[in-house]
């Protein structure tokens, strides 16, 4: 392989690449800023492709480029380059000013046979050698799955960092029609790895139990209500979301939780009195705990909660 540095290239000699790695793959603002202001200071790499250039690193440069209408670029060449030396030029571009992202790697797996005529196989045994994040070489297998996510997830889950694990989970598990409200839902608010992780097995959950659709299940008046809340703030309205799922998936411990904070409210009523419940009610414990100064105080409230226990039966015998 040969390496030509620096050729400043007219735009009309280049050749954008017929299939896109980079993801996200608009060009972000800060990029476009900088080479507004002080050019284009790290040539394209590209190489031969008959009297024209293909673009092989910097399509979003180029893009950037052509918007300003920029009269050339610079460029490094390579020639006589095998696919596998194209791989490699390309992966260290990429590695020499940031970490690659998982459907970067997903779409370098499923398209490097048609992009660069280098087999699948092949690229799989490049980044299991040097692998960009934490995963099994038999992981790399089903990245190429990971494109068929809905666009809207794929963004949100570059901007929270989420795992290879946990996507390729969703793509394994869960229906199509699934994630693709999942992806919808992502248009109003976002969600850390953990949150999404529940909201997906609790959607699925009420789905199949009650033999509705996710789609369906977003039209359920306490879902819709919080969805369509006009000035509700986002972080508000994620965690009202979230809470009106999860009473759809539990609602007996939904109840049962009701019930509680409101005796909890009424025995705080009564004075320095406090109800204390097993934690994540995963017990039969309960604790009344009173603060007292004297006896006669204590006296005092102890009538009053014993009057008022005696006004929450039912609902006592509910815990």
């Amino acid at each position: 392989m040969k390496l030509l540095t620096f050729v400043m290239q007219p735009l009309g000699r280049l050749i954008p690449p017929d299939i896109r790695i980079t993801y996200p793959p608009d060009p972000p603002e800060s990029l476009r800023r900088s080479i507004r202001e002080a050019g284009i200071l790290s040539p394209l790499l590209c190489f031969e492709d008959g009297e024209a250039f293909r673009i092989l690193d910097g399509n979003r440069r180029y893009l950037i480029a052509r918007d300003l209408k920029m009269d050339s670029v610079p460029v490094a060449v390579l020639t006589e380059a095998s696919p596998r030396e194209k791989a490699l030029a390309w992966l260290q571009a990429q590695r020499a000013v940031r970490s690659l992202n998982v459907f970067e790697i997903a779409a370098l797996l499923g398209n490097s046979e048609s992009w660069l005529g280098l087999p699948a196989h092949d690229m799989r045994r490049i980044i299991a050698s040097d692998p960009p994040f934490p995963v099994s070489p038999d992981m790399l297998e089903d990245f190429p799955h990971l494109l068929t996510l809905p666009e809207q997830l794929k963004r949100v889950a570059v901007r929270r960092a989420y795992s290879p694990p946990f996507l390729l989970r969703i793509v394994r598990l869960y229906p199509r029609e699934l994630i693709e409200t999942i992806g919808r839902v992502l248009e109003f608010f976002e969600f850390s790895e953990n949150q999404l992780d529940s909201l997906v097995e609790w959607m699925d959950d009420v789905s199949k139990r009650d033999g509705i659709s996710s789609s369906d299940l977003l039209k359920k008046d306490s879902v819709a209500f919080v969805l369509s809340h006009p000035k509700m703030p986002v972080p508000k309205k994620r965690d009202a979301f979230l809470k009106a799922v999860w009473r759809l998936r539990f609602p007996y411990r939904s109840q049962l939780e009701e019930t509680i904070q409101g005796i909890q409210r009424k025995v705080a009523s009564v004075g320095d009195a406090r109800l204390v419940v097993p934690r994540d009610l995963m017990g039969d414990r309960y604790e009344l705990r009173i603060g007292f100064r004297e006896s006669e105080e204590l006296q005092t409230l102890l009538e009053r909660v014993s009057r008022l226990m005696a006004t929450l039966g039912k609902e006592i015998e509910r815990l």
